[in-house]
């Protein structure tokens, strides 16, 4: 079942996009904060046979608005591969000099970005050499991490950002976990046309409400 239009609003061309994956198949994800190893092994069970075993969303951490070619089917839990993808997908060719990222394993995905931004598709590692990034992790999350982390990664402590509490990357997912019971049953294009209407409506709604926020 082919998408009606994949690639033109929230999710990657999967095409490129598996092709990119596919060449880390067997590549295992090393973690050394002991925290996030645990929810990983958590995760990753109970994998075989599926097509999709989620959807990883980039998205605006302050006003919570999905991010343009910033969607993706995860084939084997959340893994580095998929998010370098979606990422640098979702700020290519945006004209960012300063990008800071809010991941609740930024700890672990950001040490060796710089080397992995090497290996992914020309079109999407033009743009980023000339971005001053940072890898943060939402307040709430940091605490389940191993305290190395508390500092090095918090919000408090980085200029400009401190009151941003992070969080609003995963507030995102209160809007989109209603549609699993019926997207999980249904095939590629259909999947991916409805949660791109899904994240449409909600920039819309997210859009329309600003008036009301000024301070945001």
């Amino acid at each position: 079942e082919p998408a009606l239009g994949l690639g033109w609003a929230y999710f990657v061309n999967n095409g490129p996009y598996s092709d990119f994956i596919k060449e880390y198949v067997d590549e295992e994800e090393i973690g050394t904060c002991v925290g996030f190893q645990a929810l990983l092994n958590m995760l990753t069970k109970k994998l075989k046979g599926l097509r999709a075993t989620g959807m990883a969303a980039v998205s605006c951490a302050c006003h919570q608005l999905f991010r343009g070619l910033g969607l993706g089917d995860l084939q084997k839990g959340e893994r580095q591969c998929n998010m370098d993808y979606l990422f640098t997908s979702s700020i290519a060719g945006c004209g960012l000099k300063l990008v800071t990222i809010s991941y609740d394993v930024g700890c672990q995905w950001f040490k060796k970005f710089w080397d992995r931004v090497q290996h992914l598709p020309v079109a999407l590692e033009f743009s980023l050499p000339f971005m001053t990034i940072h890898s943060l992790v939402p307040k709430f999350h940091l605490q389940s991490h191993v305290e190395a982390c508390h500092s090095a990664f918090s919000f408090n402590f980085f200029r400009g950002r401190g009151r941003t509490d992070g969080e609003g990357v995963e507030r995102n997912w209160d809007g989109l976990n209603g549609q699993a019971p019926s997207t999980s049953e249904m095939l590629p294009g259909g999947r991916w046309d409805t949660l791109d209407d899904c994240c449409g409506w909600a920039n819309w709604r997210k859009t329309m409400g600003l008036g009301a926020y000024p301070l945001l």
